[in-house]
């Protein structure tokens, strides 16, 4: 079966497989902050046969991103990778308060956000 194209709307539910991790939330998260997801959702996407919206990222990081954007929370940690990535994943998806948050992170922890050992795969 072919993939379908889908509009969504305001009060609709979305599902996302974002590199293999499936998650579901509602519009109104996904359109909270003028990011990434907010300009992808004012098209028209397509959805697997399953009604999944493939996003090609590492789908780990993701559910903090989800959380960012329902609640606003920024769960604490020590852990420089994870912050790293979730500060990468951040980037990609335009979310430029939790930028800006995991950065201050970075700083009050007084790690670099940006370690020169931070290349990026070419």
């Amino acid at each position: 079966m072919a993939a379908l194209k889908k509009t969504f709307q305001a009060g609709d539910y979305v599902k996302l497989n974002v590199g293999g991790h499936l998650f579901q939330t509602s519009v109104s998260t996904l359109t909270k902050y003028d990011s990434m997801l907010k300009h992808m959702l004012a098209h028209e996407l397509t959805v697997d046969n399953d009604g999944f919206i493939l996003i090609d990222r590492n789908g780990t990081y993701f559910e903090y991103i989800l959380d960012f954007m329902r609640d606003a929370l920024v769960f604490p940690t020590h852990d420089v990778h994870k912050i790293l990535c979730i500060l990468g994943e951040a980037e990609y998806f335009q979310l430029q308060l939790l930028v800006d948050r995991c950065t201050e992170i970075l700083e009050k922890e007084k790690l670099d956000p940006l370690p020169d050992d931070r290349l990026p795969f070419l």
